[in-house]
């Protein structure tokens, strides 16, 4: 599944962002990469825009394009794959792309082009730029392009920049992002604007299950448990989250561990977990269909990832209650409050982030402080229906301007 959030908490997400008038739907052309955060992030646009006001139309680009077309579809919009090769330069291929978005950006009517991922993005406001049409590019990877690239980060930053001879805007996801945008030159203060991801908080409020899912897992009712939740990839550092739960369980007699994941590192990390003289106190589960159910059990949610965007996973999981004890990274550090509405620590330390959990599960008071901080900061900063308000008014001003 892309996104778990049901239909109906996406309709009244959607209900509830005031409507202008208009004579018809305003015509939208999206290209997006169909996996990932990606396609997750323009599923819940697609579902929470109002129909009333946007017809959006997506070209799914890349791997996994005709499962997220049909997805698409069903949710009541139109969408069609479109071969794309993601991670290399394709001159006829990507020509081929381009040729093929602008044929149905003027057979469609489009009055915006709205681009997720850096080559839908690039190929989206070359698209615009010829047509006349105003894009949108939401940038996702910026602040992260030298832990993923390496030396080549460089070589994609004068990419993006050479990108602003097309005009288009920017929605970056953080204020970290739009400080890099400018930092580079990529865009122009009045080119980037910042859109923060938000979830549906009355979703994930609790449902006052702890104590039945506690027991689902033959978990200590009393016990103070910890819940990491990610990819066993390099990014997400399972090893030092599992090196910190080692110093964990030795202060902590109390302290019980819920690992939930899938990926490449799985082998290494059931290895390291069979290893451990804590391992009766480490549930190492699949990848659930229903998160939330988990979090309600945890105390804790623990990140410990190398970089990040703006994890969902993290806002869910606040809304809910559980305590975040996150590395500080990209959007991590723009959510948690440090001390007020979580811990943060820096990544690739094990010590300190195993200091910073063993701490806040010491210390019961500031534990249910902190949980109902992190509640207040999700419905406060964070919600579907705050995102889809701002992305309207984005889309709305864009469809008025000229493209070039």
């Amino acid at each position: 599944m892309l996104d778990d959030s049901s239909e109906a908490d996406e309709a009244e997400a959607a209900a509830s962002v005031p409507v202008p008038e208009l004579s018809a739907p305003i015509p939208v052309l999206a290209l997006t990469k169909s996996t990932g955060g990606l396609a997750i992030y323009h599923r819940t646009l697609v579902a929470g825009l109002s129909p009333d006001l946007f017809s959006i139309h997506t070209l799914c680009l890349s791997d996994n394009a005709a499962s997220f077309a049909a997805e698409l579809e069903r949710l009541g919009h139109t969408a069609e794959a479109v071969p794309m090769a993601r991670y290399r330069v394709d001159l006829w291929g990507d020509v081929r792309v381009a040729w093929l978005a602008a044929r149905v950006a003027r057979a469609r009517g489009a009055r915006v082009i709205l681009c997720h991922g850096s080559k839908p993005g690039m190929i989206g406001r070359a698209v615009g730029w010829m047509l006349g049409i105003p894009v949108v590019y939401c940038q996702a990877s910026l602040p992260f392009l030298p832990r993923v690239q390496g030396r080549e980060a460089g070589v994609y930053r004068m990419i993006e920049r050479s990108a602003r001879l097309f005009g288009s805007h920017i929605v970056a996801l953080t204020e970290g992002a739009r400080a890099l945008s400018l930092q580079h030159g990529i865009a122009t203060p009045d080119r980037i604007s910042v859109i923060r991801s938000g979830i549906d908080a009355k979703r994930y409020a609790s449902q006052g299950r702890r104590a039945e899912v506690r027991q689902a897992l033959g978990l200590d009712q009393a016990a103070q448990v910890v819940l990491w939740m990610g990819r066993f990839e390099a990014q997400k550092a399972p090893e030092v989250f599992l090196d910190a739960v080692e110093v964990l369980c030795a202060r902590l007699p109390q302290a019980q561990v819920i690992i939930v994941g899938e990926g490449s590192k799985q082998a290494a990390v059931e290895a390291k977990v069979e290893a451990s003289p804590y391992r009766g106190r480490i549930r190492l589960l699949p990848w659930q269909p229903d998160p939330a159910r988990l979090m309600e059990a945890a105390d804790v949610l623990c990140l410990s990832s190398r970089w990040e965007g703006l994890p969902l996973v993290l806002l869910e999981a606040m809304a809910i209650g559980a305590v975040p004890v996150s590395t500080a990274v990209d959007g991590c550090a723009e959510v948690i409050e440090d001390r007020r509405s979580g811990r943060l620590v820096p990544p690739d330390d094990a010590a300190a982030l195993a200091a910073a959990l063993i701490e806040t599960l010491s210390d019961s008071e500031g534990l249910a402080r902190m949980s109902k901080a992190a509640v207040e900061r999700v419905r406060r900063d964070f919600t579907v229906g705050r995102m889809m308000a701002e992305w309207q008014a984005t889309l709305v001003g864009l469809a008025g301007r000229k493209g070039r």
